[in-house]
């Protein structure tokens, strides 16, 4: 799907390119673009995206973007609770408070 690949290349180009805070730069990416998706009802196209995000290529701020921007659509979305559950795993290998950073976005 051209959208895919255009929303992994839109990361890549960030760390490219860009200069600043590309952390917030990745994350008003990451909103913008899903968002639109979600707004034109392509969910088949998000689901794709949830299930090809390789964790460790995004920080834990873009996971949370990523899980924030689609937990609107969460009963659309297929494959969200598994990249939910993958981001929780990956989250507590880091941090202490996975918990309280994916409070309400399950």
């Amino acid at each position: 799907m051209k959208e895919v690949e255009d929303f992994f290349e839109g990361l890549r180009n960030i760390n490219k390119y860009e200069e600043g805070n590309i952390e917030r730069k990745k994350v008003r990416f990451i909103f913008s673009f899903i968002d639109e998706l979600l707004l034109q009802d392509k969910f088949d196209v998000c689901n794709e995206i949830l299930a090809t995000i390789d964790l460790n290529y995004l920080s834990p701020t873009c996971v949370i973007a990523v899980l924030a921007i689609t937990l609107p659509a969460r009963e659309e979305l297929l494959l969200r609770s598994n990249f939910y559950k993958s981001a929780k795993s990956w989250l507590e290998l880091m941090r202490s408070d996975v918990d309280e950073l994916l409070k309400g976005l399950d």
